[in-house]
């Protein structure tokens, strides 16, 4: 029987639809129903080759998932066709008041940043700046040299998040009840879950409202699969200590710490991260911080800015 689980959520609660199709094009669905077993729900369906009036071979059924239950199996040998985010202990809090006076930076790289100062709890002035290394000096005592590029204002709502530059949307700012480190992210790049059969497999996502190979696949030992993923073989002789996981893949890892995801692929220097609140994966454009240090200012900056 092929079988296909839609997750969608509401009030609080988790409901599944499961649509399938009999294997055999002579049978038809008598009845559907469900056993729970301590934490997991069992869902049977019973055919038969004997066609009643307006029957089919074709089924639709949703079931809501009661608090207590982490997974739904199929049929008589328990075939799992759903289990629960594995990412539950989201911690996510959108927006919140942000004083007048603080300041956020917004660190693209290790040669630019941007600064977002709040002159009220709803807008400031936000600038962009290049950064370059000198030697350190008494007018660049940490060594790092900003040149001021752009500015622009930005708003700020506190009840969601949400900041616009210029009149521009650029994300929503949420963080974790430590209040550090603040992060800037798209809730409109939504990734729902995919449910694949896959030894080693800990979740799949999609893209909302599409169909086809997931965007990300999780694993159980701590790789993942991502957009910008490839595998890379190396020679027998790369690892220099002859440790047999060394000299076979460079693979891309992943770790999950308070609603945030944080993705290493082997072939990119710095980190990408996601979000999550337990059920939705989101694009992230980088974590944003306090700026509680001294900027300080290149006064001779290069003729073509």
């Amino acid at each position: 029987m092929n079988l296909k689980v839609e997750e969608s959520f509401a009030d609080g609660k988790t409901v599944l639809k499961v649509s399938g199709l009999c294997a055999s094009s002579a049978s038809c669905v008598r009845k559907i129903y469900e056993e729970r077993q301590a934490e997991l729900i069992c869902m049977k369906v019973d055919v038969s080759p004997f066609h009643a009036k307006g029957a089919s071979g074709s089924f639709e059924y949703s079931i809501e998932i009661p608090d207590g239950v982490s997974c739904l199996v199929f049929g008589k040998n328990k075939y799992e066709i759903w289990s629960s985010s594995p990412f539950r202990n989201a911690s996510l809090i959108q927006g919140g008041i942000i004083p007048a006076g603080t300041k956020l930076s917004l660190c693209d790289s290790a040669f630019s940043d941007t600064i977002y100062e709040f002159l009220s709890d709803k807008d400031g002035i936000v600038k962009d700046y290049l950064v370059d290394y000198v030697k350190e000096s008494e007018s660049f005592p940490d060594g790092a040299r900003h040149t001021e590029k752009s500015s622009g204002t930005f708003l700020y709502e506190p009840d969601t998040g949400k900041v616009t530059v210029d009149g521009e949307y650029v994300g929503n700012i949420a963080f974790l009840p430590s209040g550090e480190p603040f992060v800037l992210y798209k809730p409109t790049e939504v990734y729902v879950r995919a449910f694949l059969f896959e030894d080693g497999l800990k979740s799949a996502w999609v893209k909302d409202g599409q169909d086809g190979e997931p965007a990300y696949k999780f694993y159980e030992d701590g790789t993942f699969k991502g957009p910008l993923y490839t595998e890379r073989v190396l020679p027998a002789d790369f690892a220099e200590d002859g440790s047999a996981e060394n000299d076979l893949f460079l693979k891309d890892r992943y770790t999950e710490k308070n609603s945030v995801i944080s993705l290493r692929y082997h072939l990119k220097p710095t980190y990408s991260c996601l979000l999550h609140d337990g059920n939705r994966l989101y694009e992230v454009v980088d974590y944003i911080r306090k700026c509680d240090w001294e900027i300080y200012l290149n006064d001779s900056p290069p003729e073509w800015l």
